[in-house]
């Protein structure tokens, strides 16, 4: 028995360092978290690019909206190209894609722009049940990029 434990508990061990070296070297990084008042939560990560384009370098970053269980309920990815050198910078193009992975929730409002440094999306989400808005979540996302084509 204790040899089936101990058998168990490096394979859990080896699996976790396994995913945690696959994120690393995703080159994606947890930037933050924040907390809502229902319980739901929104992980926060940069995904800056690992390939890049003569003085052109594209991000994203993502909002990921998880509910008290854990479970998936939104994500929204904002992805822009910045355009640099070592003394310029702009942002030449920004998208933000939003997947929806539960029935009530939708968008509400979604705008972006990218200027100078910086792509922003100012996104609102509700959650809907039985035809009645039940929450909000409005967050603003910003990607910006340096004169080194540094992705934050």
């Amino acid at each position: 028995m204790k040899k089936t434990i101990s058998v168990l508990l490096v394979l859990v061990s080896l699996l976790s360092m396994i995913s945690i070296s696959a994120f690393a070297a995703s080159g994606a990084e947890n930037d933050e978290m924040i907390y809502l008042e229902d319980g739901s939560y929104i992980v926060v990560t940069t995904e800056p690019s690992l390939a890049r384009a003569a003085n052109t370098v594209t991000g994203s970053k993502v909002y990921t909206c998880y509910g008290e269980n854990n479970n998936v309920l939104w994500k929204a990815t904002l992805t822009a190209t910045f355009a640099y050198s070592g003394a310029w910078y702009t942002c030449t193009t920004a998208n933000c894609n939003v997947a929806i992975y539960s029935s009530y929730w939708r968008v509400a409002d979604k705008d972006t722009v990218g200027t100078g440094s910086c792509a922003i999306t100012n996104l609102t989400m509700e959650r809907v049940v039985s035809g009645k808005i039940q929450d909000t979540i409005s967050c603003q996302i910003k990607l910006n990029c340096d004169s080194n084509g540094n992705i934050t």
